[in-house]
């Protein structure tokens, strides 16, 4: 009894065909085996999640490495007063393509594979997963955090005690002033000046949700939330004030 196909086509007499037979049939083997050996297919996926102590949420689930990274780079904070983690994994699953009466090309395995006419999953790596992390603060955190940087940026830069409000002088003579408030609301116009008299004022307001907004207007206030950056604030900070000299032709 022959027990493999190895076996039967080694064997000296191949019911009395050729050699060219016997070469042919080697030539099927070779192919079938290749046939079986690429028969495999690798998907990669990945999935990107939120973590709270509490709470999880899925935010990507997909087989795009792009679109994985550019939803963990856009997440925002599920809350506002805590951090929130930001969890990337991917894994890769085996596939075995199954339809031998269609070509494979015509069924590429990222379109296919959750078709079980063309493909079979025989390897599941979920439980095998990779992951990466990193932590977003929570959105009011966020504003708080960047309030901060931004009285320290005031503090180095110009000199001044780090404090809701700051006086700076636009010429070196120091007869010309402006008065800067950090604060997360907007500032009801009769309190300016209350701290110090000044030629000019600038009123920066950092918060997600601005308490006072409806209630009190200024021309001279520059709102920002969380999502802005130090950069943001200082470059308006620094224009606000070029703006200003050339006005008093300072520069």
């Amino acid at each position: 009894m022959i027990k493999n196909w190895d076996e039967f086509i080694n064997k000296k007499e191949i019911c009395g065909e050729n050699k060219k037979l016997k070469e042919n049939i080697l030539n099927e083997q070779h192919k079938e085996k290749e046939k079986l050996t690429n028969n495999f297919y690798y998907l990669t996926f990945y999935i990107v999640n939120l973590h709270t102590d509490s709470y999880i949420e899925r935010i990507y689930e997909g087989i795009n490495k792009e679109d994985a990274y550019y939803y963990a780079k856009k997440a925002k904070p599920l809350t506002k007063y805590y951090n929130t983690i930001v969890e990337i994994c991917s894994y890769t699953n085996k596939y075995i393509y199954v339809n031998n009466y269609e070509d494979v090309d015509n069924y590429p395995i990222n379109n296919y594979y959750d078709d079980p006419k063309y493909y079979k999953l025989i390897e599941d790596n979920e439980d095998n997963k990779s992951c990466e992390y990193y932590t977003i603060d929570g959105s009011e955190k966020s504003a708080e955090k960047l309030m901060n940087d931004v009285l320290e940026w005031l503090y180095k830069e110009y000199g001044r005690r780090k404090s809701k409000y700051a006086s700076i002088y636009l010429d070196e003579d120091k007869t010309i002033k402006l008065q800067i408030r950090v604060a997360d609301h907007s500032e009801n116009p009769l309190n300016k000046g209350r701290y110090t008299l000044s030629d000019y004022y600038l009123s920066i307001v950092i918060a997600n949700k601005n308490e006072t907004k409806n209630r009190y207007h200024s021309k001279t206030e520059l709102y920002y939330t969380g999502d802005d950056t130090l950069d943001d604030i200082k470059n308006d900070v620094i224009n606000y004030i070029e703006n200003l000299k050339y006005k008093e032709n300072l520069i």
